[in-house]
């Protein structure tokens, strides 16, 4: 105490050795007073300003366990609440993962069995579909249909060819057109358009296309022999010079590639004159007159 109130005497500027102070009957320094009323004043303060902090964590602390979902501190104690409550958050997220665990089973669970369903609705569709088919009085429209399904394939290759490239078919299996041939122009943008709309030239080349098909499609049928001799009547007249030698060139084809028969019917000369091997019939004012003509690609 002796040291404290030197120091504080000489900041003052106290005069006299305030070590040797207080000596019996001797005054206190000048200024002592004041200095200790200075520092009562300084210790309020800081009380004041350390009860405020205290206050103001006081309600930081109430703010957190509000948030953290942790009641009145038993005892007083915050942090043991909050660790509590941290015990209990961490057993409740145990809880929490393993229902979630066994929630992802059961959603695998129920992927496997939709997929088993989504099979098992496909293989009903189709076993419902042979059934409808293979019913006596379909039964035989199925497998009409699907021989002019392959018929239709061959001759849109052989339209595909007489037309220069123009033309193919297409057979509608659906609809109120089911049956239907329709042609698929390839000189405008792929249109497909009803065979009605082709010219007479175009529509005999459609005709003979499916002709030639059928005949070299015919052993396809059921077991059915091959067809050794096909004959065309007429329908070159219809034709260009172009694809008149196109037709011919086809009918060729047929012959050569089938080794069959093609026999020929026509008014065209053009068309004779490709055909050296055959029977011209002469018209007589008496009558007429068959001569055979030997030799040649076609007869």
């Amino acid at each position: 105490a002796a040291a404290v109130g030197a120091g504080r005497a000489a900041e003052e500027g106290l005069s006299g050795d305030p070590v040797l102070w207080p000596a019996a009957g001797a005054d206190a320094p000048p200024g002592l007073a004041a200095w200790v009323a200075r520092r009562a004043a300084e210790a309020q303060e800081q009380e004041a300003a350390q009860r405020d902090r205290a206050g103001a964590l006081a309600a930081e602390i109430a703010v957190a366990l509000r948030d953290a979902g942790v009641g009145g501190a038993e005892g007083g104690d915050p942090v043991a609440a909050a660790r509590r409550a941290a015990e209990a958050a961490a057993a409740e997220a145990v809880r929490a993962e393993s229902a979630a665990g066994t929630l992802r089973d059961r959603v695998g669970e129920r992927r496997d069995i939709e997929a088993q369903a989504a099979e098992h609705r496909r293989e009903a569709e189709v076993l419902g579909w042979f059934g409808r088919w293979l019913a006596s009085d379909r039964f035989i429209d199925f497998l009409l249909q699907e021989n002019l399904e392959a018929i239709c394939v061959r001759a849109s290759d052989r339209l595909l060819e007489m037309s220069g490239g123009r033309y193919t078919l297409d057979l509608a299996a659906e609809g109120e057109d089911a049956g239907s041939f329709f042609v698929v122009d390839r000189h405008n943008a792929d249109q497909r358009r009803s065979v009605a709309t082709l010219s007479g030239g175009e529509t005999f080349q459609a005709s003979l296309a499916l002709a030639l098909a059928l005949s070299e499609g015919l052993a396809d049928l059921g077991g059915a022999g091959r067809l050794s001799a096909v004959f065309v009547d007429e329908g070159f007249a219809a034709l260009d010079g172009e694809t008149l030698d196109l037709a011919i060139d086809a009918l060729e084809s047929a012959r050569a590639d089938g080794a069959r028969m093609v026999g020929v019917i026509t008014h065209v000369a053009q068309m004779a004159e490709r055909i050296p091997e055959g029977l011209d019939v002469e018209r007589g004012a008496t009558g007429s007159r068959v001569r055979r003509r030997e030799g040649g690609a076609l007869g």
